[in-house]
């Protein structure tokens, strides 16, 4: 089930729910909340659902109480903002928000919608697909252990054996992102490790069940920050 949630305090606002309406009839496991104001959904998020997609307009993101809510409870859910403004949003809730036009028509919203749904079915399902030496690999995030550059290669470290791919880190980083924000980080380069299987997050290095992965010089404080801060809002 997919929950959306859509949030418009602009008096012109039927034309958005015939659109979603149609949107749901084409799509499977939809649970969608329409709301007028930013503090009847502020409210509803803190005792009913975790949220997945929030259609809403710039006016109701000047709640506080919502603010905190989607940077907190509700921070894996992904935002789109009606609007024709510049760059709205981006700044505080980089990598989840996606500005689309104040009135799109329904061919446009629909797109939208389908591609944001898409996007979040893939990071409920936990999974990651590789590309490997003739065909493709699933594996469960949580079995990954870290990822390690080798020449043109990148070795991948499971809980139960390893395996080779040949897709850049950046990429690896990205895709990664997209399923679980924040549980993978870099501690160098040429590594990134999962931050849910860290036994200890040392000056000289990362020990992952006895791997000693390398830390850069003087980041230390900086990685166990931003480790700690996605261990305990977990």
């Amino acid at each position: 089930m997919i929950h959306l949630a859509v949030c418009d305090s602009r008096e012109d606002r039927k034309w958005l729910k015939d659109a979603l309406e149609t949107f749901r009839a084409g799509e499977r496991e939809i649970d969608a909340s329409f709301y007028e104001n930013a503090e009847d959904l502020a409210r509803d998020l803190e005792i009913r659902f975790p949220l997945d997609l929030l259609l809403i307009d710039p006016g109701c993101l000047e709640k506080e109480t919502l603010l905190e809510n989607l940077k907190t409870k509700n921070r894996l859910a992904e935002i789109l903002i009606l609007t024709d403004e510049k760059d709205p949003g981006n700044t505080l809730f980089p990598g989840r928000c996606t500005k689309i036009p104040g009135k799109p028509t329904e061919e446009e919203l629909r797109h939208i919608l389908t591609r944001t749904a898409a996007k979040v079915r893939l990071r409920k399902s936990r999974k990651i697909i590789f590309k490997v030496e003739n065909g493709i690999r699933v594996e469960k995030v949580e079995d990954i252990l870290y990822f390690q550059s080798s020449g043109h290669k990148v070795i991948v470290h499971m809980k139960r054996g390893k395996f080779t791919i040949g897709t850049p880190l950046h990429t690896i980083k990205d895709m990664l992102d997209a399923v679980s924000p924040g549980q993978f980080a870099s501690p160098s380069k040429g590594y990134i490790v999962n931050c849910k299987v860290i036994r200890a997050v040392l000056t000289r290095g990362i020990d992952i069940r006895g791997s000693l992965i390398p830390l850069s010089r003087g980041t230390y404080r900086k990685f166990r920050d931003e480790y700690l801060e996605y261990i305990f809002s977990d």
